[in-house]
């Protein structure tokens, strides 16, 4: 088996899941928005609107039921946007043990040097000292990996709640 190859894999694979977790959460957050321009723009608005105006008590249940679903609109919203904000999951990593945070097959570590500095590095860079980059970089990636992934379900789960309360609120 060659490990670098193996690696290099891994770090590709863990770089799509990066880039569908990001792709999921544009689309989703487009389709609650359409969703939400819909129902509002659909007479929502106006509903809303007529709720102040005759404040009973299934009213003021109904204006609950819609700031319980603005909150949790918000929120939902403010963590599928944080999916696809950039992270390079190196975020509480410091201090590992052979854990490559400047790697040198990443975009970090390249970045953070002259063009001369970095050419010199990986020419001067061994075989297991390059597998120790590569597999750094698949492990950072994969914990961007993981915050995306969680952020993106907490996202959907909170926007869905949302949705589903402000159609609730509106229909009954």
């Amino acid at each position: 088996m060659d490990k670098l190859k193996e690696s290099k894999d891994l770090l590709n694979m863990m770089i799509g899941y990066r880039a569908a977790c990001d792709e999921k959460a544009s689309i989703i957050t487009a389709v609650f928005g359409v969703i939400i321009s819909a129902i509002l723009l659909s007479g929502g608005a106006e509903t809303i609107r007529s709720l102040f105006n005759d404040l009973n008590a299934a009213n003021i249940f109904i204006l609950i039921l819609l700031a319980v679903s603005t909150v949790a609109l918000i929120i939902g919203f403010a963590y599928l946007i944080a999916t696809v904000i950039p992270n390079t999951g190196d975020v509480g990593c410091e201090g590992q043990k052979e854990l490559e945070l400047r790697s040198k097959a990443y975009f970090t570590g390249i970045a953070a040097k002259s063009y001369e500095e970095y050419k010199k590095e990986f020419e001067a860079c061994n075989e297991t000292e390059y597998l120790n980059d590569v597999l750094s970089e698949a492990y950072l990636t994969a914990k961007a990996c993981d915050y995306k992934y969680r952020y993106f379900k907490r996202g959907v789960i909170l926007s869905s709640i949302g949705t589903l309360l402000l159609l609730i609120a509106l229909v009954v």
